[in-house]
């Protein structure tokens, strides 16, 4: 073999070698996905998602959890101790971009974030709480937690006994066209109203649960704990 036909065959190794490795690099760089696109195919992959932060905790070791919802689908997010970031705005309501593996944990799909820089925060939360819209079309998702929700007061009234004792004061908390149950044990809102109107807006944290005798999802609490 000349020196010539040598010298094209190595060039055309080299290209060769040059397009294998950007196809490579292409493969490794997430993918932008809907959270509702994410399915049992893209187990292993990257991708990349934007979402609503639902609600987040840590676990005792210390790594992260997030819920992350688009307001129809929502995904697991878990970040290992070593890669959360050590930022304060990672609360309810704060908009994210995140880019992990996809991964399946006890039977759900989840993205595994290996690196606090693959969160990106686009919008952060004025109130740390959520829209009751997140909770009507995901209820399971957040069974037990205790949640802060925005929302306009609507059909407040106080439940009493047979002595006209008051049980509890219940409400519902309506924003861009979706409605909660709330219920305030022990609350006697036309003695003290707390500053809480028929129509107007308030955050309130409270305990998300399934109230299985009138077959329906609301917030409770055992006193009143309204925020702005």
């Amino acid at each position: 073999m000349d020196g010539n036909r040598l010298l094209r065959l190595l060039v055309t190794m080299s290209l060769v070698g040059v397009v294998g490795l950007f196809a490579y690099s292409l493969s490794l760089e997430p993918v932008d996905k809907g959270i509702g696109e994410i399915g049992t195919d893209d187990v292993g992959s990257l991708v990349s998602v934007k979402g609503v932060v639902a609600t987040a905790w840590k676990t005792s070791r210390g790594d992260l959890s997030i819920i992350l919802t688009d307001g129809v689908d929502c995904i697991h997010v878990y970040i290992p101790e070593k890669s959360v970031p050590g930022d304060e705005r990672l609360i309810p309501g704060t908009v994210v971009s995140v880019s992990g593996e996809v991964q399946i944990y006890a039977g759900e799909l989840e993205i595994f974030v290996t690196s606090s820089t693959s969160i990106r925060i686009v919008k952060e939360s004025t109130s740390g709480s959520i829209p009751p819209g997140v909770l009507a079309e995901m209820p399971d998702v957040f069974a037990g937690e205790t949640l802060r929700v925005h929302g306009s007061v609507r059909n407040i009234h106080v439940l009493r006994d047979e002595n006209l004792q008051a049980i509890g004061s219940v409400f519902d908390l309506s924003a861009d066209g979706s409605e909660i149950s709330c219920m305030v044990f022990g609350w006697d809102w036309e003695v003290d109203p707390m500053g809480i109107t028929e129509g107007g807006t308030t955050v309130f944290e409270a305990t998300w649960e399934y109230y299985a005798r009138e077959a329906m999802w609301q917030l409770v609490s055992d006193e009143p704990s309204f925020g702005v």
